[in-house]
Protein backbone atom coordinates (compact mmCIF):
# COMPACT_ATOMS: atom_id res chain seq x y z
CA UNK A 1 0.00 0.00 0.00
CA UNK A 2 1.27 3.46 -0.86
CA UNK A 3 0.19 7.10 -1.00
CA UNK A 4 1.57 10.48 -1.96
CA UNK A 5 2.75 12.85 0.76
CA UNK A 6 4.62 16.07 1.47
CA UNK A 7 7.89 15.65 3.35
CA UNK A 8 9.68 18.19 5.60
CA UNK A 9 13.21 17.44 6.72
CA UNK A 10 12.92 19.34 9.99
CA UNK A 11 15.72 21.71 9.05
CA UNK A 12 13.78 24.05 6.79
CA UNK A 13 10.22 24.74 5.65
CA UNK A 14 10.92 23.34 2.19
CA UNK A 15 8.22 20.94 1.07
CA UNK A 16 9.22 17.84 -0.92
CA UNK A 17 6.83 15.46 -2.71
CA UNK A 18 7.37 11.84 -1.70
CA UNK A 19 5.63 8.48 -1.73
CA UNK A 20 4.89 6.51 1.42
CA UNK A 21 4.98 2.71 1.35
CA UNK A 22 3.80 0.16 3.91
CA UNK A 23 6.13 -2.80 3.74
CA UNK A 24 5.40 -6.48 4.38
CA UNK A 25 7.17 -6.29 7.74
CA UNK A 26 4.86 -3.38 8.77
CA UNK A 27 7.63 -0.81 8.47
CA UNK A 28 7.10 2.48 6.65
CA UNK A 29 9.26 3.70 3.78
CA UNK A 30 9.59 7.25 2.48
CA UNK A 31 10.56 7.29 -1.22
CA UNK A 32 11.86 10.25 -3.21
CA UNK A 33 13.19 9.42 -6.67
CA UNK A 34 15.71 6.68 -5.96
CA UNK A 35 16.19 7.59 -2.30
CA UNK A 36 14.51 5.39 0.29
CA UNK A 37 14.33 5.79 4.06
CA UNK A 38 12.60 3.16 6.20
CA UNK A 39 11.14 3.58 9.70
CA UNK A 40 9.86 1.00 12.17
CA UNK A 41 6.47 1.60 13.79
CA UNK A 42 8.09 2.82 16.99
CA UNK A 43 10.17 5.40 15.12
CA UNK A 44 7.33 7.75 14.26
CA UNK A 45 4.10 9.17 15.72
CA UNK A 46 0.87 9.36 13.79
CA UNK A 47 -1.48 12.33 14.17
CA UNK A 48 -5.07 11.98 12.99
CA UNK A 49 -6.55 14.54 10.60
CA UNK A 50 -9.05 17.07 11.98
CA UNK A 51 -11.90 17.77 9.60
CA UNK A 52 -10.47 18.22 6.12
CA UNK A 53 -6.88 18.66 7.29
CA UNK A 54 -4.04 16.24 6.52
CA UNK A 55 -2.85 13.36 8.64
CA UNK A 56 0.69 13.87 9.93
CA UNK A 57 3.72 11.72 10.65
CA UNK A 58 6.41 12.86 13.08
CA UNK A 59 9.65 10.90 12.76
CA UNK A 60 12.27 10.48 15.47
CA UNK A 61 14.77 12.20 13.16
CA UNK A 62 12.85 15.47 13.44
CA UNK A 63 11.37 15.16 9.97
CA UNK A 64 7.63 15.05 9.28
CA UNK A 65 5.11 14.16 6.57
CA UNK A 66 1.60 15.20 5.64
CA UNK A 67 -0.81 13.08 3.59
CA UNK A 68 -4.51 13.00 2.73
CA UNK A 69 -5.24 9.37 1.84
CA UNK A 70 -7.86 8.18 4.42
CA UNK A 71 -7.42 4.49 3.55
CA UNK A 72 -3.66 4.68 4.07
CA UNK A 73 -4.18 6.50 7.37
CA UNK A 74 -6.71 3.88 8.57
CA UNK A 75 -4.34 1.02 7.76
CA UNK A 76 -1.36 2.74 9.38
CA UNK A 77 -3.46 3.65 12.42
CA UNK A 78 -4.52 0.02 12.83
CA UNK A 79 -0.87 -1.04 12.77
CA UNK A 80 0.12 1.62 15.32
CA UNK A 81 -2.89 0.99 17.58
CA UNK A 82 -4.16 -2.57 17.13
CA UNK A 83 -7.42 -3.68 18.72
CA UNK A 84 -10.13 -1.35 20.03
CA UNK A 85 -9.22 2.34 20.07
CA UNK A 86 -11.65 4.93 21.46
CA UNK A 87 -10.08 7.78 19.50
CA UNK A 88 -10.50 5.83 16.28
CA UNK A 89 -14.16 5.20 17.15
CA UNK A 90 -14.71 8.94 17.67
CA UNK A 91 -13.14 9.71 14.30
CA UNK A 92 -15.52 7.31 12.63
CA UNK A 93 -18.49 8.79 14.43
CA UNK A 94 -17.59 12.37 13.52
CA UNK A 95 -17.80 11.43 9.83
CA UNK A 96 -21.31 10.02 10.22
CA UNK A 97 -24.19 12.52 10.11
CA UNK A 98 -26.48 10.41 12.33
CA UNK A 99 -23.79 10.30 15.01
CA UNK A 100 -23.12 14.04 14.63
CA UNK A 101 -26.82 14.80 15.09
CA UNK A 102 -26.98 12.42 18.06
CA UNK A 103 -23.93 14.08 19.65
CA UNK A 104 -25.54 17.50 19.17
CA UNK A 105 -28.79 16.34 20.79
CA UNK A 106 -26.90 14.77 23.72
CA UNK A 107 -24.89 17.97 24.17
CA UNK A 108 -27.99 20.17 24.18
CA UNK A 109 -29.76 17.88 26.66
CA UNK A 110 -26.67 17.75 28.89
CA UNK A 111 -26.39 21.54 28.94
CA UNK A 112 -30.12 21.89 29.69
CA UNK A 113 -29.95 19.36 32.54
CA UNK A 114 -26.84 21.06 33.93
CA UNK A 115 -28.36 24.53 33.84
CA UNK A 116 -31.78 23.51 35.18
CA UNK A 117 -30.76 20.91 37.75
CA UNK A 118 -27.01 20.72 38.25
CA UNK A 119 -26.31 24.45 38.60
CA UNK A 120 -29.24 25.14 40.98
CA UNK A 121 -28.16 22.20 43.13
CA UNK A 122 -24.58 23.46 43.35
CA UNK A 123 -25.77 27.03 43.99
CA UNK A 124 -28.03 25.83 46.80
CA UNK A 125 -25.19 23.90 48.41
CA UNK A 126 -22.91 26.94 48.26
CA UNK A 127 -25.59 29.33 49.55
CA UNK A 128 -26.35 27.18 52.60
CA UNK A 129 -22.66 26.76 53.40
CA UNK A 130 -21.82 30.48 53.44
CA UNK A 131 -20.93 31.50 57.05
CA UNK A 132 -23.19 33.90 58.93
CA UNK A 133 -20.45 36.51 59.23
CA UNK A 134 -19.99 36.50 55.45
CA UNK A 135 -23.73 36.93 54.96
CA UNK A 136 -23.65 39.84 57.40
CA UNK A 137 -20.73 41.48 55.61
CA UNK A 138 -22.44 41.13 52.24
CA UNK A 139 -25.70 42.53 53.62
CA UNK A 140 -24.05 45.48 55.37
CA UNK A 141 -22.26 46.50 52.17
CA UNK A 142 -25.45 46.08 50.17
CA UNK A 143 -27.61 48.16 52.52
CA UNK A 144 -24.95 50.89 52.65
CA UNK A 145 -24.96 51.03 48.85
CA UNK A 146 -28.75 51.15 48.67
CA UNK A 147 -28.90 53.85 51.37
CA UNK A 148 -26.51 55.94 49.32
CA UNK A 149 -28.32 55.45 46.00
CA UNK A 150 -32.01 55.00 46.80
CA UNK A 151 -33.05 55.45 50.40
CA UNK A 152 -33.70 58.17 52.94
CA UNK A 153 -35.21 58.13 56.44
CA UNK A 154 -38.71 56.70 56.79
CA UNK A 155 -41.62 59.07 57.38
CA UNK A 156 -43.96 56.46 58.83
CA UNK A 157 -45.44 57.28 62.24
CA UNK A 158 -43.56 55.61 65.07
CA UNK A 159 -46.71 54.03 66.50
CA UNK A 160 -47.45 52.37 63.16
CA UNK A 161 -43.85 51.21 62.90
CA UNK A 162 -44.12 49.57 66.31
CA UNK A 163 -47.28 47.69 65.30
CA UNK A 164 -45.48 46.39 62.23
CA UNK A 165 -42.44 45.45 64.34
CA UNK A 166 -44.71 43.53 66.73
CA UNK A 167 -46.20 41.59 63.81
CA UNK A 168 -42.73 40.96 62.39
CA UNK A 169 -41.60 39.66 65.79
CA UNK A 170 -44.39 37.10 65.72
CA UNK A 171 -43.09 35.82 62.36
CA UNK A 172 -39.45 35.49 63.33
CA UNK A 173 -40.24 33.89 66.69
CA UNK A 174 -41.27 30.84 64.67
CA UNK A 175 -37.76 30.61 63.14
CA UNK A 176 -34.85 28.56 64.46
CA UNK A 177 -32.61 31.65 64.67
CA UNK A 178 -34.90 34.62 65.34
CA UNK A 179 -32.00 36.82 66.41
CA UNK A 180 -30.65 36.99 62.83
CA UNK A 181 -33.75 38.84 61.59
CA UNK A 182 -34.06 42.61 61.65
CA UNK A 183 -36.61 45.01 60.17
CA UNK A 184 -35.65 48.31 58.53
CA UNK A 185 -37.97 51.11 57.38
CA UNK A 186 -36.94 53.34 54.48
CA UNK A 187 -38.42 55.97 52.18
CA UNK A 188 -37.48 55.84 48.52
CA UNK A 189 -38.84 58.00 45.75
CA UNK A 190 -37.05 55.84 43.17
CA UNK A 191 -38.08 52.42 44.45
CA UNK A 192 -41.67 53.14 45.39
CA UNK A 193 -43.68 50.34 47.02
CA UNK A 194 -41.07 47.74 47.79
CA UNK A 195 -39.78 45.20 50.29
CA UNK A 196 -36.80 42.89 50.07
CA UNK A 197 -34.65 40.65 52.21
CA UNK A 198 -30.87 40.71 52.59
CA UNK A 199 -29.01 37.40 53.09
CA UNK A 200 -28.23 38.22 56.74
CA UNK A 201 -31.93 38.37 57.64
CA UNK A 202 -32.38 42.14 57.45
CA UNK A 203 -35.66 42.97 55.73
CA UNK A 204 -36.31 46.42 54.30
CA UNK A 205 -39.80 47.76 53.70
CA UNK A 206 -40.58 51.12 52.11
CA UNK A 207 -43.10 53.75 53.16
CA UNK A 208 -44.99 53.46 49.86
CA UNK A 209 -45.67 49.77 50.37
CA UNK A 210 -46.95 50.40 53.89
CA UNK A 211 -49.24 53.17 52.65
CA UNK A 212 -50.52 50.98 49.83
CA UNK A 213 -51.71 48.28 52.25
CA UNK A 214 -55.38 48.43 53.26
CA UNK A 215 -54.95 46.13 56.23
CA UNK A 216 -52.10 45.56 58.68
CA UNK A 217 -52.19 41.82 57.92
CA UNK A 218 -51.31 42.54 54.29
CA UNK A 219 -48.01 44.03 55.48
CA UNK A 220 -47.45 41.02 57.74
CA UNK A 221 -48.08 38.73 54.75
CA UNK A 222 -45.45 40.56 52.67
CA UNK A 223 -42.95 40.37 55.53
CA UNK A 224 -43.61 36.64 55.93
CA UNK A 225 -42.94 36.25 52.22
CA UNK A 226 -39.58 38.01 52.63
CA UNK A 227 -38.69 35.88 55.65
CA UNK A 228 -39.37 32.91 53.36
CA UNK A 229 -36.76 34.23 50.92
CA UNK A 230 -34.21 34.50 53.75
CA UNK A 231 -35.08 31.07 55.13
CA UNK A 232 -34.45 29.47 51.73
CA UNK A 233 -31.36 31.62 50.85
CA UNK A 234 -33.07 32.73 47.65
CA UNK A 235 -31.08 35.92 47.01
CA UNK A 236 -27.73 34.14 47.25
CA UNK A 237 -28.92 31.16 45.23
CA UNK A 238 -30.37 33.31 42.46
CA UNK A 239 -27.16 35.30 42.03
CA UNK A 240 -25.09 32.13 42.06
CA UNK A 241 -27.37 30.50 39.48
CA UNK A 242 -27.13 33.57 37.27
CA UNK A 243 -23.34 33.50 37.36
CA UNK A 244 -21.98 30.11 36.33
CA UNK A 245 -18.37 31.37 36.30
CA UNK A 246 -18.72 32.66 39.85
CA UNK A 247 -20.09 29.31 40.99
CA UNK A 248 -17.00 27.61 39.58
CA UNK A 249 -14.70 30.11 41.30
CA UNK A 250 -16.51 29.59 44.60
CA UNK A 251 -16.32 25.80 44.30
CA UNK A 252 -12.59 26.00 43.50
CA UNK A 253 -11.57 28.61 46.09
CA UNK A 254 -14.21 27.90 48.73
CA UNK A 255 -14.39 31.66 49.39
CA UNK A 256 -17.51 33.57 48.40
CA UNK A 257 -15.80 36.89 49.16
CA UNK A 258 -12.80 36.18 46.94
CA UNK A 259 -14.72 37.71 44.06
CA UNK A 260 -15.75 41.31 44.79
CA UNK A 261 -18.38 41.17 42.05
CA UNK A 262 -20.61 39.12 44.35
CA UNK A 263 -20.98 41.97 46.84
CA UNK A 264 -21.52 44.47 44.05
CA UNK A 265 -24.12 42.21 42.41
CA UNK A 266 -26.45 42.13 45.41
CA UNK A 267 -27.70 45.74 45.17
CA UNK A 268 -28.30 45.32 41.44
CA UNK A 269 -30.13 42.05 41.96
CA UNK A 270 -32.34 43.39 44.74
CA UNK A 271 -33.45 46.37 42.68
CA UNK A 272 -33.59 44.98 39.14
CA UNK A 273 -33.31 41.19 38.87
CA UNK A 274 -36.21 38.80 39.28
CA UNK A 275 -36.51 35.75 41.49
CA UNK A 276 -37.22 32.54 39.63
CA UNK A 277 -40.78 31.26 39.61
CA UNK A 278 -39.86 28.34 41.88
CA UNK A 279 -38.30 30.70 44.45
CA UNK A 280 -41.41 32.89 44.46
CA UNK A 281 -43.60 29.86 44.97
CA UNK A 282 -41.41 28.70 47.88
CA UNK A 283 -41.62 32.12 49.56
CA UNK A 284 -45.37 32.24 48.94
CA UNK A 285 -45.81 28.79 50.50
CA UNK A 286 -43.75 29.88 53.50
CA UNK A 287 -45.96 32.96 53.98
CA UNK A 288 -49.14 30.94 53.38
CA UNK A 289 -48.14 28.37 55.99
CA UNK A 290 -47.33 31.08 58.54
CA UNK A 291 -50.60 32.98 57.97
CA UNK A 292 -52.65 29.81 58.30
CA UNK A 293 -50.77 28.85 61.50
CA UNK A 294 -51.88 32.18 62.96
CA UNK A 295 -55.49 31.76 61.87
CA UNK A 296 -55.05 34.32 59.09
CA UNK A 297 -56.09 33.93 55.48
CA UNK A 298 -53.48 33.77 52.67
CA UNK A 299 -55.92 36.06 50.88
CA UNK A 300 -54.12 38.95 52.58
CA UNK A 301 -50.99 38.25 50.51
CA UNK A 302 -53.03 37.61 47.36
CA UNK A 303 -54.86 40.93 47.81
CA UNK A 304 -51.59 42.79 48.36
CA UNK A 305 -50.05 41.27 45.25
CA UNK A 306 -53.11 42.20 43.20
CA UNK A 307 -53.03 45.77 44.51
CA UNK A 308 -49.31 46.06 43.85
CA UNK A 309 -49.92 44.81 40.32
CA UNK A 310 -52.55 47.48 39.69
CA UNK A 311 -50.37 50.12 41.34
CA UNK A 312 -47.40 49.15 39.16
CA UNK A 313 -49.50 49.73 36.05
CA UNK A 314 -50.01 53.37 37.00
CA UNK A 315 -46.49 53.89 38.34
CA UNK A 316 -43.44 54.76 36.23
CA UNK A 317 -41.04 53.35 38.83
CA UNK A 318 -39.15 50.33 37.47
CA UNK A 319 -37.70 49.21 40.81
CA UNK A 320 -40.93 48.33 42.60
CA UNK A 321 -41.78 45.13 44.50
CA UNK A 322 -43.38 43.66 41.38
CA UNK A 323 -40.23 44.20 39.31
CA UNK A 324 -38.34 41.70 41.47
CA UNK A 325 -41.30 39.66 42.75
CA UNK A 326 -43.52 39.36 39.67
CA UNK A 327 -47.15 38.71 40.63
CA UNK A 328 -48.61 36.18 38.26
CA UNK A 329 -52.21 34.90 38.19
CA UNK A 330 -50.76 31.47 38.94
CA UNK A 331 -49.15 32.73 42.16
CA UNK A 332 -52.33 34.39 43.35
CA UNK A 333 -54.38 31.32 42.47
CA UNK A 334 -52.04 29.07 44.46
CA UNK A 335 -52.32 31.30 47.52
CA UNK A 336 -56.10 31.08 47.75
CA UNK A 337 -56.42 27.38 46.91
Amino acid sequence: MQCQAHFYNGQSSTQVSVNLFLNADDSLSVMRDDQRQTFALNEFELQAPIGQSSAKLFFNTGASCEFKDPEFFAHLDQLKHPGFNFTRLLRRMEKSWPYVVLALVVTVISVWVGVNYGLPSVAKSIAFSIPANTEQLLSDKTLATLDRLFFSESNIDENQKQKIRDGFLQIINHQETPDKYHLEFRYSEKMGANAFALPSGTIVITDDLIKLAEHENEIIAVLAHEVGHVHNRHALRQILQDSFVFVLLTVITGDVMSNASFASALPIFLTQAKFSRSFEHEADEFAKHYLQSQGLSPQYLADMLSRLDKHAGSDDKETSFLSTHPATPDRIKRLVQ
